[in-house]
């Protein structure tokens, strides 16, 4: 267990782009994980986003802090799944703990993550003022 650990600390650095920790042991506690990088005030962070059935949970944390909560975290779930600018990394541990790690390589390098702490939102559609009805006019509409 200790080998992932340090092969995952080996990995955060500013060409990850997202981790997602599944398949919990314990189902009636947190039952999904991601992590991605950010910055903030020019400082390399991790944002840990914690889901329970109903609830999200987020925490900002150092890399020494993210090396701690990746201990934990790995000891609650079964599956993580990472990815970089390089590659796609699946670790998979059993009952007994014993660990698997599956790496593939990408044929053409992924784009670097988002470091920004608030991210634009990606719209299916993107609207603009014009298109709103009843968008400059006071909000009331208008017959053409």
């Amino acid at each position: 267990m200790e080998e992932i650990i340090q092969f995952l600390a080996g990995i955060l650095n500013r060409e990850f782009i997202r981790a997602v920790f599944s398949n919990p042991r314990v189902k009636d506690n947190v039952v999904k994980a991601k992590l991605r990088p950010m910055e903030q005030k020019g400082e390399l962070l991790f944002q840990l986003e914690s889901f329970t059935k109903t609830q999200a949970f987020h925490k900002n944390l150092t890399v020494e802090e993210t090396k701690d909560e990746l201990a934990k975290l790995l000891e609650e779930f079964r599956q993580v799944q990472v990815e970089t600018v390089s590659e796609d990394i699946t670790v998979l541990i059993s009952k007994k703990g014993k660990a698997t790690i599956k790496r593939k390589r990408k044929k053409v390098q992924a784009k670097a993550a988002d470091l920004s702490h608030n991210r634009k939102k990606k719209y299916i559609l993107e609207s603009s003022e014009k298109e709103k009805p009843g968008a400059g006019d006071g909000g009331q509409f208008r017959a053409f």
